[in-house]
C-alpha cells in the first residue's frame, strides 16, 4: 500500500504478522500450490493456526472472502474469488473487530500478565491482518484506480486506528505495568523482546502524552496519511507518464528477449501498438539500464527515471508535498 497506512508505531507488530504471511505463501510456491485451481487443504493432512475457524467478523457478509480464514494451503488468499468490492466492508470490519478485543484486554479487572496482555494484544486482528497483506501486496505490484481509491478513502481511518490502539491509556497502563515489573517475570528472550517492541511502541506513539497533545499527534496523523498517500498516487502516475516509448526495436539491443517482449506488450497495453515500452521503477537505478547498449536510449531512461519525482512540463510535482510531509514528521517527533 503505501501506504501499508498504519504508523511506524505499529511496526514490530506488523511486520511479523506480515514476515508470517509472507513465509507462508512462499513456501506455498515453493510446493507448487497457488493456483487459480488449487484446492482447499487435505482434510488428512491438519493445519494448525491460531485463527478462527469460523467467522467471527463485525458486520461482514459471510460469503466475504475475508470473513474466514482462507482454506488453502498455509492458508494462501483465494485470489480467484477475492473482488475490490471485497476490500472495504473487510477492513471496517476488521478495525471495528480489533478495536473490540483491544477494550476487552483494556477493561480485564484482572492484573496484567504477559498472556492476558501482551499474547492479547499479539493475537488480535486476525481479520484486519489477512484484509490488510493481500491489499497492500496488491497495491504495491499491480494497483489500478479502483485500489487507488480505496487506498485513499481507507487511509485516515486506519490513522485514526492505529491511534485508538496506540494511544488508549487503559491500554498503555496495562504494558507499562509489565515493562516496569519486567524483572521478576521471568521472561524468555523472544517474549521479553516482544514486550519491550510493544512498549517502545505505545511510548513513541504518544502514550505518555497529555490530553491535548495527543489530540495534535492525531491531527498530524491524520494529515500524514492523506499526504503520504496522495504523494504514493502522484507518484505511480509520473512513473507512467515518464516511461520511455521506443519506436524501434534495434535500440533495445543488450535487452534479452523476454525482456524485449515484456515492453511490446507493455507499449500494446496502452494502445501503443508495435512501439516498445521501458517502465520506470522505484529504484536508484532502472535495471533496464544494466543491458542496453544504446547510449541515447539510456540517457533518456536514466532522465525519466532521475526526475521521476516530477512530471513532464511540470504537470505534477512532488516537491511541496516532500517538504509539507517532512515538516509535520518533524513536529510529530
Amino acid at each position: 500500500m503505501t501506504s501499508d497506512t498504519f504508523r511506524n508505531a505499529l511496526f514490530s507488530l506488523q511486520s511479523r504478522q506480515n514476515l508470517a504471511a509472507a513465509s507462508a505463501l512462499a513456501a506455498t510456491i515453493v510446493v507448487g500450490a497457488v493456483s487459480s485451481a488449487a484446492e482447499p487443504f487435505p482434510a488428512n493432512q491438519p493445519f494448525s493456526t491460531n485463527e478462527p475457524a469460523v467467522n467471527t467478523s463485525f458486520d461482514l457478509s459471510a460469503d466475504n472472502p475475508f470473513s474466514s480464514p482462507s482454506p488453502l494451503l498455509f492458508h494462501t488468499p483465494a485470489f480467484d474469488i477475492i473482488k475490490v468490492e471485497h476490500f472495504q466492508p473487510a477492513f471496517m470490519a476488521g478495525m471495528k473487530q480489533q478495536l473490540a478485543e483491544m477494550e476487552t484486554i483494556a477493561s480485564q479487572k484482572d492484573a496484567p500478565t504477559f498472556d492476558n496482555t501482551i499474547v492479547a494484544i499479539e493475537k488480535s486482528g486476525a481479520l484486519l491482518t489477512r484484509v490488510r497483506n493481500v491489499f497492500s501486496n496488491l497495491t504495491s505490484a499491480h494497483k489500478n484506480d479502483a485500489l487507488q481509491n480505496i487506498e485513499t478513502e481507507l487511509a485516515p481511518l486506519q490513522a485514526a486506528h492505529s491511534d485508538n490502539i496506540l494511544l488508549n491509556r487503559r491500554l498503555y497502563e496495562r504494558v507499562a505495568r509489565l515493562w516496569d515489573s519486567r524483572e521478576s517475570l521471568k521472561l524468555n528472550g523472544e517474549q521479553a523482546e516482544v514486550l519491550k517492541q510493544h512498549y517502545e511502541s505505545f511510548v513513541r506513539a504518544g502514550a505518555k502524552l497529555n490530553d491535548e497533545q495527543q489530540a495534535r499527534i492525531r491531527s498530524l496523523n491524520e494529515q500524514l496519511s492523506k499526504l503520504e498517500t496522495k504523494f504514493e498516487e502522484n507518484l505511480l502516475a509520473i512513473s507512467k507518464e515518464r516511461a520511455v516509448v521506443v519506436d524501434d526495436v534495434k535500440e533495445l539491443d543488450g535487452m534479452d528477449a523476454a525482456d524485449i517482449a515484456a515492453a511490446a506488450e507493455g507499449a500494446k497495453e496502452r494502445g501503443l501498438e508495435g512501439k516498445y515500452l521501458l517502465e520506470i521503477t522505484n529504484t536508484t537505478r532502472v535495471p533496464v539500464l544494466s543491458s542496453l547498449n544504446n547510449r541515447s536510449l539510456r540517457k533518456r531512461v536514466w532522465e525519466a527515471s532521475a526526475f521521476r519525482g516530477l512530471g513532464r512540463d511540470g504537470g505534477i510535482d512532488n516537491r511541496p508535498l516532500i517538504l509539507e510531509i517532512a515538516q509535520l514528521r518533524a513536529e510529530r517527533a
